[in-house]
């Protein structure tokens, strides 16, 4: 039913996209590593799309897909492997005084005290960008550093 093209190279994205993790971060359970999964998967995928009704396709394949092969494992955490907001940035952690990993945003208020910090910070440093940091404009800023953390950005 898609209208895109997708190929290895895509695949490719998906497991470098899970490799910038560190495993101890995850080994408190899988849920958060299959919501890694889910984001690197929305990243390569969903955001090419141009319709909702490919988004919402695309979202019941991964609700089958974790039903058939997590079996164990969905049933019970089916609420937090599907929670929104599915963000995922390296520069959470780095604010957090520890080292650039590759992190859940927990919502989008703390996601918007973190770069409304960092606009802070550059504010102070070079010429002020009045900027307002609505939800779809910190969702681009968290895909735009993803892009550019990954090697030849």
């Amino acid at each position: 039913k898609f209208h895109y093209q997708f190929n290895l190279k895509d695949i490719a994205n998906i497991f470098q996209g899970l490799l910038k993790t560190n495993s101890s971060m995850y080994r408190d359970g899988a849920c958060k590593f299959l919501r890694v999964w889910l984001h690197e998967c929305h990243r390569v995928f969903a955001d090419r799309f141009i319709q909702m009704s490919h988004h919402a396709e695309l979202q019941s394949m991964f609700e089958k897909l974790a039903s058939r092969h997590f079996v164990g494992l969905v049933g019970a955490i089916k609420e937090d492997l599907f929670a929104q907001p599915l963000v995922m940035t390296s520069f959470i952690a780095e604010v957090q005084c520890h080292e650039r990993h590759y992190l859940l945003a927990k919502d989008m208020s703390s996601l918007k005290k973190v770069l409304e910090d960092k606009l802070t910070e550059y504010n102070s440093e070079h010429s002020v960008m009045n900027l307002v940091l609505f939800d779809d404009a910190m969702l681009h800023v968290c895909r735009i550093t993803r892009i550019t953390d990954n090697p030849c950005g």
